[in-house]
């Protein structure tokens, strides 16, 4: 009887271990599984990035590549338009001049910040603080818009006090 009573406990003990080593080996395969899922990802995560910098690096030196190829051109377009201004012209002429040099300038400080995002990429971005004639600058841009109103033959009057 003692021996019926201890085989049946060493039985059940033999039982609960087979669980408890079953339990334990689904596991370990599910989490070596999930392991190699998340090797497997953080691989591709890493491919991605180096992927993403390559390409964010060679659109760096397009930008720079075509702000260069801008510039130069638009440079032109400046000089001549300085080279007009030492001619005697009349004042609707000058008027006209003036808004092509401001605009000339204007989309030349974009060409210019563009070309600066090589400078941000890496870091390196340095604030000028300087002076502007806010008045000043509101006349020149007033008088492209109104331009644009006489062209579309729209009255534009700017107040500036």
């Amino acid at each position: 009887m003692y021996i019926e009573s201890a085989a049946g406990i060493l039985f059940v003990l033999a039982v609960i271990q087979v669980f408890g080593l079953q339990y334990f080996f689904k596991n370990q395969l599910k989490n070596d599984v999930i392991n190699s899922n998340l090797k497997l990802r953080v691989n591709e995560l890493k491919r991605n990035l180096d992927t993403a910098e390559t390409i964010a690096g060679q659109k760096s030196i397009y930008l720079a590549n075509m702000s260069y190829e801008i510039r130069t051109p638009l440079k032109t377009v400046l000089g001549m338009l300085n080279l007009l201004k030492q001619k005697y012209l009349e004042s609707d002429q000058i008027a006209q001049l003036e808004i092509a040099e401001y605009s000339s300038l204007h989309i030349l400080q974009l060409v210019n910040m563009i070309a600066d995002n090589a400078v941000v990429e890496r870091g390196n971005i340095k604030l000028n603080i300087e002076a502007v004639d806010l008045k000043a600058d509101l006349i020149k841009l007033f008088k492209v818009f109104e331009f644009q109103a006489f062209e579309k033959s729209l009255g534009f009057k700017p107040i500036l006090s």
